[in-house]
């Protein structure tokens, strides 16, 4: 027999309207951050685009290594291998990324069909609280008519055709776990477009099969109080199913966090086997440097890194012009339990698997030489004047950028020297002749003690100096 709900935007059912709202928004806020935290995360999903094998003109000499690299593009995928054979649910499905098979159809005052799926549970940790479901924690289901990064990304797009139904679970059984309230909008923000319909209303209507991932709503209606909107829903949608097979690897997607991309990467080898990975980035309170020692030692065909919390990876590398190219394995379970790794690369959404007895990332890198770098100049204009900008960031630790523009070609060298405060000349960064052009230069102060520094850009008659802050 087919439930109906017929809903209004004042309940006085199980929970007080006020009750139901604040659920619905702590579970959209909740997955909000899930998909802020899978953005980042996205393009590793992709097909790499870097290969470097087959390269023409590379070369294996650990001495070309010496210098700093900036990181130009970074692929990693994910495998696991489980001691079993199983079948679990895909998930780029599951994640809302990649349509689902089927689909729940949607009529009257508005006719879609939602065949996108998020279950919310995938990106949490096994340690986070929620209600038990066998493979963790489910709290809510999505189902849309757009992907889950379309949903977010158009908030605030009054003009995106979305239908969403939020499906929150609470009840527990051995094969099934049937939600006790839905929220279905046709809003992004689930205003007061929002219809919610609760209790034996829902749990009779829709119902959630934990074997195949499948939901299935039959004759689930909402319709606001005046009467003069109504929505039916009906059908059964179902994530792919993959197969894995006992022993071999398995390519997951990569979901879990491995840095900012809005951060800029480095790393630095001195001749001596020493040498620093630095981040720089900005926040809110402007901008910053991370820095942390590695060692590394390289051979004619593999690089070992060595960080300052012992953590260590071997990469295969080829040098082709000013590139660095990097890829290998990185076991990042290697010596702590399973469970605990999924927890630390926030890989919640593994927890679907059962008997997994290794996890690995294959990863692809490109590097470039970070000397001097000419920097694109805005809409085609070349700068007018010769100028020394700030250097960013400042104060450093222990790599800074310095920016300059050449106005006007010279018959001049241009040279841009460091002096510590006492006036002695510490290290010249460039002398040479440049063209009209913007430029920016890197220096890696890792040898020099903390202290203030000044910066002399010179051209002929024409001279500038800035002033820079060491602090390790």
């Amino acid at each position: 027999m087919k439930k109906t709900a017929i809903v209004f935007l004042t309940l006085s059912l199980c929970f007080a309207a006020d009750d139901v709202s604040k659920k619905v928004q702590k579970i959209l806020k909740a997955t909000r951050q899930e998909v802020s935290q899978m953005k980042a995360s996205l393009q590793n999903i992709q097909p790499s685009a870097n290969s470097h094998q087959n390269q023409a003109r590379s070369s294996r000499d650990p001495e070309d290594l010496y210098g700093t690299w900036y990181n130009e593009s970074f692929d990693a995928s994910l495998y696991v291998i489980s001691g079993t054979d199983q079948t679990f649910p895909d998930f780029m499905d599951l994640l809302g990324l990649e349509e689902s098979n089927g689909g729940i159809e949607v009529t009257g005052s508005a006719e879609d069909s939602l065949k996108y799926m998020f279950a919310s549970f995938l990106l949490e940790s096994e340690g986070e609280e929620g209600d038990s479901t066998g493979n963790g924690a489910l709290e809510a289901m999505l189902i849309m008519n757009v992907s889950l990064m379309d949903l977010f990304e158009g908030e605030g797009d009054s003009t995106m055709d979305a239908m969403v139904l939020l499906l929150a679970f609470s009840d527990s059984a051995e094969n099934e776990v049937n939600p006790d309230l839905a929220v279905f909008s046709t809003s992004i923000d689930f205003d007061e477009t929002s219809f919610f319909a609760m209790g034996e209303d829902v749990s009779g209507a829709v119902t959630w099969d934990s074997t195949d991932w499948s939901v299935t709503i039959d004759g689930l209606t909402f319709s606001n109080e005046e009467g003069d909107s109504s929505f039916a829903l009906s059908g059964t949608i179902a994530p792919d199913m993959v197969e894995l097979t006992a022993g071999e690897p398995t390519e997951v997607p990569f979901l879990g966090e491995l840095g900012d991309d809005e951060e800029d990467w480095y790393w630095v080898f001195n001749e001596d086997g020493t040498g620093w990975e630095i981040y720089i980035g900005e926040d809110e309170w402007g901008s910053y440097s991370d820095s942390s020692e590695i060692t590394w030692i390289a051979t004619d065909d593999s690089l070992l890194f060595v960080f300052d919390d012992g953590d260590s990876i071997s990469l295969a590398y080829s040098i082709v012009d000013d590139s660095l190219f990097l890829e290998g394995l990185y076991y990042s379970c290697e010596d702590v339990p399973i469970e605990e790794c999924i927890d630390d690369w926030d890989l919640g959404y593994l927890q679907l698997l059962d008997d997994i007895e290794d996890i690995y990332l294959m990863l692809d890198m490109v590097w470039s030489s970070a000397s001097l770098s000419i920097t694109d100049p805005e809409a085609g204009t070349l700068p007018v004047e010769f100028a020394l900008h700030p250097a960013y960031p400042n104060p450093f630790n222990p790599v800074t950028y310095i920016r300059f523009d050449i106005g006007e070609a010279s018959m001049h060298p241009t040279t841009l020297r460091i002096f510590d405060i006492t006036g002695r000349l510490v290290g010249t960064l460039m002398n040479e002749q440049l063209q009209t052009g913007s430029y920016q230069i890197q220096w890696n102060a890792a040898s020099l003690a903390s202290g203030i520094y000044f910066t002399e850009l010179r051209s002929g008659d024409l001279r500038q100096t800035g002033k820079l802050v060491l602090l390790k």
